[in-house]
């Protein structure tokens, strides 16, 4: 009979002890079958968690960050159809703020992919403050720079009528251009379209200052104005002693001139160096005229038009020549005959009858014959007191915030 050895008795608590490992062991097995099936969680620095679809609050800061190893990744992404993907509500301080180092610190983008969302990529809201505030401290560095690849518009700034008032865009510089507007390879650098008010507008009180420069330093129109039925370009100047219009250059007017004043050339004068002003001669009609000299010979002379007066007047209907004999010999002279290229002069014979003799022709222009004592109508001249400015609100630039360092 062998002998046999009883088994011994486990110590009490053994197997409780082995079976609470293994369950231990499973339940953190499957807290990471679970990670790995659901969504992570995104928590604020105070340990609330971030959750898509429900209000969030946080009395810290709450920092994401990108360190950019994946290409085309973002730091943060959100996407929203019909409504607004991101709102950022913060009394008296910066409601989103964002850094970057070479890339677009905030990115929007309106689309649906087909080219045909109305939305906006970014709007901005201001009860009392300023809706978008830029600063770029580099230099030669724009703060706000737009591009429409699709020959849209760059940038529209609209002011709604209000109480306060206000222009859509205001721009200050202390040294450089508040504005530049630039067309390199056609369209307008500068371009203000208005239904009743003003299109444009410069205004200067500084003395010295000018309202508006519009240069064009090698070729192309400097300043161009068009009207459909209006006045292209309207000049005003109410102080004593302005001048609505000032032109260093020659001026070219295709179309018709007219002034309720004078017409006069403003010629040196050499006896104190002042400018004189000597007035153009006016008349009724459009006429043309031309000086000469002719020389009798046997009491007679017949003066050809000079051939570079003779294409741009009328010499089918009448026109006028006077003589001027240059002795007292010659008593009188006459003009017997008047042609379509040339004209007779004769001496009456009383007297010396060779010599010479200065004239004078008179004809009416030939492409524009003109109207004679044309009625006309001109504007009545804007009293500039009355038109209603433009409303600067004052431009108080809000101080630039010290970047927030990550909380890590």
């Amino acid at each position: 009979m062998a002998d046999r050895t009883p088994a011994p008795t486990p110590a009490a608590g053994g197997v409780s002890k082995r079976r609470v490992l293994i369950a231990g062991a499973g339940a953190a097995f499957a807290a990471t079958l679970a990670k790995m099936a659901t969504p992570g969680t995104v928590s604020a620095a105070d340990g609330n968690p971030i959750i898509a679809g429900a209000n969030t609050s946080s009395t810290n800061q709450t920092t994401i960050s990108n360190n950019g190893s994946t290409p085309g990744a973002y730091a943060l992404l959100v996407t929203s159809t019909g409504q607004t993907a991101i709102r950022a509500d913060s009394p008296g301080n910066q409601g989103l703020q964002a850094t970057t180092s070479s890339s677009f610190a905030i990115w929007g983008l309106a689309t649906n992919g087909l080219g045909t969302a109305t939305g906006q990529g970014i709007h901005a809201n201001a009860d009392t403050g300023i809706g978008i505030e830029a600063n770029s401290n580099g230099p030669g560095n724009p703060t706000i720079k737009t591009v429409n690849t699709n020959g849209g518009l760059a940038i529209q700034a609209v002011s709604q009528a209000g109480a306060g008032g206000g222009p859509a865009i205001q721009a200050e510089s202390k040294q450089f251009a508040a504005v530049q507007g630039r067309a390199t390879t056609g369209g307008q650098g500068v371009y203000g379209l208005a239904n009743t008010g003003f299109a444009v507008w410069g205004q200067s009180s500084g003395a010295g200052s000018i309202a508006g420069i519009f240069e064009n330093a090698t070729s192309g129109d400097g300043v161009r104005g068009t009207s459909v039925g209006g006045t292209g370009v309207h000049g005003i100047s109410s102080g004593t002693g302005g001048n609505a219009g000032v032109f260093d250059g020659n001026v070219q007017v295709n179309g018709n001139f007219q002034a309720t004043g004078t017409k006069s050339a403003a010629v040196p004068y050499p006896v104190d160096g002042s400018l004189r002003l000597v007035y153009a001669t006016e008349s009724p009609e459009c006429w043309l005229e031309d000086f000469g000299m002719g020389t009798l010979s046997g009491g007679r002379a017949e003066v050809r038009i000079a051939t570079d007066f003779l294409p741009i007047i009328d010499t089918a209907n009448a026109y006028h020549v006077f003589v001027t004999p240059h002795t007292a010999d010659v008593e009188s002279l006459a003009v017997t005959s008047r042609g379509a290229n040339s004209f007779v002069v004769e001496a009456n014979g009383k007297g010396r009858v060779e010599g010479t003799f200065s004239y004078r022709i008179v004809a009416r222009r030939k492409d524009n014959p003109g109207v004679r004592l044309a009625i006309t109508t001109h504007p009545a001249i804007q009293d500039t007191k009355s038109t209603p400015a433009p409303v600067f609100l004052p431009n108080i630039p809000t101080p630039m915030p010290p970047l927030p360092k990550p909380i890590v």
